[in-house]
């Protein structure tokens, strides 16, 4: 509740400042927030956040109209869109996110190709999101991949590895 009442403020604030990315970022928060939060897909805020969205922003990716559309995209079902927008997310954060942001949408990247079936695809997401997480030593970041891999390896009848990958996760 508390995180839903902050995003509506941030919202409001966003709009009266008149700052065009800033009004972006928070809409984008308002969305993944109030959507986890049980209240729907607020179609109408992703749109205008992406209409005022700066493909420059420095921003994290959870707070980028784009990477919020492709994720909710995924949760909602519409993996074909979901994925290609990620692929763009993720190439834009490669010339130009941070490392904890190009992890995160490696690890997204793979959920949605769970979603779609495409375990191959998946397993080379999550095993670069790995990659990366190991290097920087977080730990945290690991644990979302953990379980796309576990997910991973079960789906396609890995028995062993997805329950160690499992068990990673959980540790």
């Amino acid at each position: 509740d508390a995180c839903v009442e902050q995003a509506r403020v941030a919202v409001a604030d966003a709009e009266r400042l008149g700052v065009p990315g800033f009004h972006s970022q928070a809409l984008a928060m308002w969305v993944l927030v109030s959507f986890i939060h049980g209240l729907g897909f607020d179609e109408q805020s992703l749109r205008r956040a992406l209409e005022l969205e700066d493909p420059h922003t420095a921003a994290a990716a959870t707070f980028r109209a784009s990477a919020v559309a492709a994720v909710t995209n995924g949760w909602i079902g519409h993996l074909d869109a979901a994925r290609e927008q990620m692929q763009k997310v993720q190439r834009r954060l490669l010339q130009s996110g941070t490392e904890i942001d190009i992890v995160w949408a490696a690890n997204e990247a793979a959920m949605i190709d769970i979603y779609l079936g495409r375990y191959s695809d998946a397993a080379t997401h999550a095993d670069d999101g790995m990659q990366r997480a190991e290097q920087m030593a977080g730990r945290h970041l690991m644990v979302g991949l953990w379980a796309s891999q576990a997910a991973i390896a079960a789906y396609t009848g890995q028995v062993h590895e997805a329950r160690t990958a499992a068990r990673s996760a959980i540790d």
